[in-house]
């Protein structure tokens, strides 16, 4: 196997985004734009424990206001089917966030999104587990297709919504406590 390294250019530091730059001029195709999102969220993405069941997530989640917290599951969602389909989402630890991505979706206005959502958690039995060993074979056992909905989700505006929310509701999305 070869291995090629390129040289990395140096990059320009990027000033912090504030909630208030945060601008939907994105389609939900433009993977890069999610970067804006991520930063706005990322005190919430780096203290989240999606590995070790219900209590723990929920326990990791304390310190957020509730629009951070549904806001980063729409934003996890959103990236991990964007990223691999339904199967993703599900298949990995992120699959934990299901009720609180569909809560959010419905939320931010994205009650299109949170269907699409509802019908892929049927698909893999109705309810799916909060753990991530009994997801997977959920998966293995059922063979859920989800092209259709993965298809489907491209189109529902979820990320331009979830930049709409968070400038509407600035003030739950300040961060008061230190993350970590």
């Amino acid at each position: 196997m070869r291995t090629s390294v390129a040289k990395a250019e140096p990059q320009p530091k990027t000033p912090a985004i504030a909630v208030d730059n945060v601008v939907p001029l994105f389609s939900d195709g433009q993977r890069d734009r999610l970067a804006d999102l991520w930063e706005t969220l990322e005190p919430v993405a780096l203290r989240v424990n999606t590995g070790e069941g219900t209590d723990a997530y929920l326990r990791s989640l304390e310190i957020f206001s509730r629009e951070q917290r549904l806001g980063h599951a729409v934003l996890a969602y959103v990236s991990d089917v964007m990223d691999g389909g339904h199967h993703k989402f599900f298949h990995g630890t992120a699959g934990i966030l299901w009720e609180d991505a569909m809560s959010g979706l419905r939320a931010i206005g994205a009650g299109d999104c949170a269907m699409i959502l509802s019908e892929a958690a049927l698909r893999v039995g109705g309810s799916p587990s909060p753990m991530r060993a009994e997801r997977r074979n959920i998966l293995k056992r059922l063979s859920p297709r989800f092209h259709d909905l993965d298809a489907r989700f491209v189109g529902c505006g979820a990320l331009v919504r979830l930049a709409e929310y968070i400038k509407e509701n600035r003030a739950a999305f300040y961060f008061t406590k230190a993350p970590i």
